[in-house]
């Protein structure tokens, strides 16, 4: 559904709830250094909230976003939509949340259902195409395809 839902581990009960988008919700991602929450939808939309529930950024993309992930490495926001992979920079500036385009990737020939970023800062996507594209900052500090 389009709703974030947070729940009390104590008690098991609902918290709270945010109408947070117009479409599906299809993945959520926890920044734990920023105490942000990422979430993506079928809506063509990925919106970042902080801890209160309110919407610190969204962004629209041209396609629907399947999944996302978070390098604390590289402080990269990568999510994957249908056939491509977009790289995002998460900046702050005067209390004020943007997300900054860094780089599309289109390695994949469907769209992208997984993104893992590892402690290393490589990053995998998956896709309905039943590829697994590897990648990994080069000298230069360019995502590469691995």
């Amino acid at each position: 559904d389009r709703y974030i839902k947070i729940w009390n581990l104590d008690d098991g009960r609902q918290a709270r709830s945010y109408d947070a988008h117009r479409g599906c919700i299809t993945s959520l991602t926890w920044l734990s250094h920023l105490r942000l929450l990422a979430s993506t939808s079928l809506d063509h939309s990925v919106a970042i909230w902080n801890f209160k529930g309110e919407c610190a950024v969204r962004t629209k993309f041209p396609c629907s976003i399947y999944s996302a992930g978070y390098s604390t490495k590289n402080d990269l926001l990568v999510i994957g939509g249908a056939r491509r992979m977009f790289i995002l920079k998460l900046v702050n500036s005067k209390d004020e949340w943007d997300l900054v385009f860094e780089h599309t990737f289109e390695e994949h020939s469907d769209f992208i259902s997984q993104i893992v970023c590892t402690p290393a800062g490589r990053i995998f996507s998956c896709g309905y195409d039943g590829f697994i594209c590897a990648f990994e900052l080069n000298v230069e500090d360019k995502l590469v395809l691995m």
